[in-house]
């Protein structure tokens, strides 16, 4: 589907109506976040041979309210490319946790297929890229999210059952005290083997507080064990 004017509620009326489909995309598309006209807001429509899901240019309002309402357990390629098309609030925690946390098993079974993954956490904006360097369509996930409040998202989908050899990439643009607290949770994984931060001083002097214990706190584990 190519620049058309749709809402949520018309797409999942589509996915229910088509309980076999195997590859679903959407691209540049003005999608409204409109549940009228969606069959069901209760339950989740089920679509077992759903293999790829791409979402690509769409307002993250709408792709929530898709996302939130479709069971695909079989899904192996899972592209989301979205944007902040209008001023409307966004709740990002909601986002991450009822709408994009519906894929976690998902996500976390690709993770595991994988030696290693890149995570961006740029300004307002999270890239998170697990794929093969040729094969695009072979059990790989995209996620380029307007949202920089992700990394407890993050660290709780490497912490449930992630392999631990799995190596993950961090770059950091800027590091505030916003997401400080997300950052503390992330560098008590082993999966964490490279890390990055760019811009200024402050932010460097709070990763190095994160990778080992201050003199008065002996006890403490050093933050990313696992850094290379």
């Amino acid at each position: 589907m190519m620049n058309e004017q749709i809402s949520a509620g018309q797409i999942l009326a589509l996915l229910a109506a088509s309980p076999l489909l195997e590859s679903f995309g959407i691209r540049i598309a003005d999608v409204k976040p409109s549940l009228i006209g969606s069959p069901t807001t209760r339950t989740p429509i089920q679509l077992p041979n759903l293999k790829k899901l791409e979402l690509d240019c769409i307002d993250i309002g709408a792709v929530g309210k898709i996302l939130q309402f479709i069971h695909a357990p079989n899904c192996e390629v899972f592209r989301l490319d979205v944007f902040r098309w209008t001023d409307e609030p966004l709740d990002a925690t909601d986002f991450l946790s009822r709408s994009l946390g519906h894929f976690d098993t998902i996500l976390r079974s690709i993770l595991s297929f994988h030696d290693s993954s890149q995570l961006y956490l740029l300004q307002d904006q999270t890239q998170w890229f697990c794929q093969p360097p040729k094969e695009f369509d072979v059990h790989c996930f995209s996620i380029e999210i307007p949202i920089d409040s992700s990394i407890p998202w993050v660290a709780d989908l490497l912490g449930q059952g992630v392999d631990p050899a799995h190596r993950l990439t961090v770059f950091f643009r800027d590091v505030n005290a916003e997401n400080l607290a997300g950052l503390k949770r992330l560098s008590l994984h082993h999966n964490v083997q490279t890390l990055q931060v760019d811009f200024g001083q402050p932010s460097a002097v709070l990763i190095l507080d994160l990778l080992g214990p201050p003199e008065n706190e002996i006890g403490r584990s050093p933050g990313f064990p696992g850094l290379e």
